[in-house]
């Protein structure tokens, strides 16, 4: 197996450059012979990852070992076979005895051979949560046939914090399209129900989503979804009760 490997100097001794394209040298070891070929690196004052790339190439490298790689040259050298292992500090000679033995270990493998595996896990993941989401589609749109506009307003009571948290919550049990939330929020506003309550609903309608919790949790892990869901709750009520108050010092007509 042929190993690239930047260097600051010539000797298997010498320290693995920080930067591909910016290496003094560029070291060609091959793993089975032990042979160590160093090649000054003509563009180490700049384009030198173009110049690491087409030498690579030239030389069937299969692995390059180095601090970093910009992800331009990395993606070049994925695209021509040649995987890439980035964070590699030491020697030079450490780095090729650390990886012939496991020549795999960290690699990045080329995109046709990746895509598929992670094709799988990502269908596999869907059809585990295809039931949750099912039901969750259904309750959601069972929630927004059978619940009224008049049943909304009664929940109000005409103080803007009450309003407002009546609002955050109201909106939290909902999911779908916002569209339906503005449409929802006029009929409110049309009923006398606050500003306040209305852009909290609005708000918590399009943020929170509590009936999608046990899909998000299932997804993202519980401790994520129930940390989202309570700060995004407390932002959509912080945002009605700054909205609706800069509008009242800009001398804008709110409920």
């Amino acid at each position: 197996m042929k190993i690239l490997i930047p260097s600051d100097g010539n000797k298997p001794g010498a320290n693995v450059s920080r930067m591909l394209g910016t290496a003094r040298y560029l070291i060609i070891a091959d793993s089975e012979t032990a042979d160590l070929e160093a090649i000054p690196n003509p563009g180490a004052g700049g384009r030198g990852g173009v110049n690491a790339v087409a030498l690579a190439v030239a030389r069937d490298t299969d692995l390059v070992l180095t601090g970093y790689c910009a992800p331009a040259i990395e993606a070049h050298l994925l695209n021509s076979g040649i995987r890439v292992v980035t964070g590699i500090s030491g020697t030079v000679s450490e780095a090729v005895e650390r990886f012939k033995g496991n020549p795999s270990e960290n690699a990045r493998q080329p995109l046709k051979k990746r895509l598929p595996p992670a094709l799988k896990k990502s269908l596999r993941q869907f059809s585990q949560m295809l039931p949750m989401m099912l039901s969750i589609v259904l309750l959601a749109g069972f929630l927004n046939t059978f619940i009224s506009d008049a049943g909304l307003t009664a929940l109000f009571s005409g103080s803007a914090l009450r309003d407002t948290l009546a609002g955050g919550l109201t909106g939290s049990l909902f999911a779908g399209n916002a569209v339906n939330s503005y449409i929802i929020g006029k009929e409110l506003l049309d009923n006398g129900v606050s500003l306040f309550a209305v852009t909290a609903f609005i708000m918590a309608w399009a943020t929170v989503g509590i009936i999608q919790l046990p899909a998000e949790a299932a997804a993202l892990g519980k401790r994520f979804a129930i940390l989202r869901t309570l700060l995004t709750f407390l932002l959509a009520l912080a945002v009605a009760l700054l909205t609706v108050t800069i509008l009242n010092l800009m001398g804008s007509p709110v409920q």
